[in-house]
């Protein structure tokens, strides 16, 4: 995406058009004038460029769960944080998730993305708070976008469960191969469609389906590039868990009710959004349902590497999620 409003500014690596310094530039004695430049601005100077240089997004990002085939350039690294608050007629939720992206090669690319703190409140049964899982994604472009052919991408993820509680993660690893494509229409419109598979662990006790999860997402690029307006629909198919041994926790006789329907583990950053519900038998443990859910939201670009986002959605569980964020990038 180019960074018009930016280079208006005078915001470019030279100070001015084609790199240059602005008024000094070729004139006799212009050397000697920047040399003459006091060292603490220099300094300033420089780690500014270093955070903010580089055009602005151009690519799936927050608030989005869908993933893109735009992937970090090589060298590049990006920060993500979101506070996620969600609500539904069973309860409460909140979480804070973290994303870490780094371009190892312009097409191979790692997100590693921890979750620092989720807090369940059901209306009914004992309540959750501590940590989520950690997934760990490596996604490779194998196709570059053409005239009428998307980029394409695979990914590999893994969830590896570090929830302090059953409300929050299966305490099972889970890994999940998944199709991303992404094409842009025009300067202003760019798509993103996701395919995968997520083959779940299984806690003792509780039999568990794989799922199929979907995603499909637009990005609309406003004139002055400073904000997109976008929107997803996301889902998964049930993984039907069932006890087969023993209760879990919140099952009958534990005197916890069912867990409220949640999403704390960042789970939700994929195509599979991934809930704490009870099963038929009362069981309780963090596990798919079916669910479809749609967002919409938009993004503020403060600087070409750092935007604010915000986004709303509802599912088929009637929750509602709301989700602000802010982004950072560094080249």
């Amino acid at each position: 995406m180019a960074c018009a409003p930016f280079e208006e500014a005078g915001v470019r690596a030279g100070g001015g058009p084609g790199g240059q310094s602005s008024g000094a530039a070729g004139l006799p004695g212009a050397e000697a004038t920047r040399s003459e430049e006091p060292r603490p601005r220099r300094i300033v100077r420089f780690v500014l460029l270093v955070l903010f240089s580089g055009p602005a997004l151009a690519h799936a990002g927050q608030p989005l769960e869908t993933e893109t085939a735009r992937l970090r350039p090589r060298g590049q690294f990006q920060f993500e944080t979101t506070f996620e608050y969600q609500t539904s007629p069973e309860g409460f939720e909140t979480a804070v998730p973290l994303a870490f992206e780094y371009g190892i090669t312009n097409d191979l690319e790692l997100l590693v993305e921890p979750v620092v703190h989720a807090n369940i409140r059901p209306e009914v049964g004992r309540k959750a708070k501590g940590v989520g899982d950690l997934e760990i994604t490596l996604t490779y472009l194998f196709f570059h976008e053409r005239a009428w052919i998307p980029a394409l991408a695979l990914a590999g993820e893994v969830k590896i469960p570090t929830a302090s509680d059953t409300l929050i993660g299966t305490g099972e690893t889970d890994y999940s191969p998944f199709l991303i494509a992404s094409k842009s229409f025009g300067s202003r419109w760019d798509t993103h469609v996701n395919f995968g598979y997520a083959i779940l662990g299984e806690p003792p006790g509780v039999k568990l389906d794989n799922i199929f999860t979907y995603a499909a997402a637009a990005e609309y690029h406003l004139i002055s590039h400073r904000l997109d307006i976008v929107g997803e629909l996301v889902g998964n198919t049930s993984s039907s868990p069932t006890t087969i041994e023993a209760p879990m926790p919140g099952g009958p006789g534990s005197g916890e009710g069912p867990a409220v329907r949640a999403r704390p583990d960042r789970s939700d950053a994929r195509p599979g959004i991934r809930q704490a519900q009870a099963s038929e038998s009362g069981a309780s443990t963090e596990a798919a349902g079916e669910e479809i859910a749609g967002l919409v939201g938009a993004r503020y670009y403060i600087r070409p590497n750092l935007f604010l986002s915000i986004g709303a959605s509802y599912d088929n569980n009637r929750a509602i999620l709301i989700r602000p964020g802010v982004t950072v990038r560094f080249n």
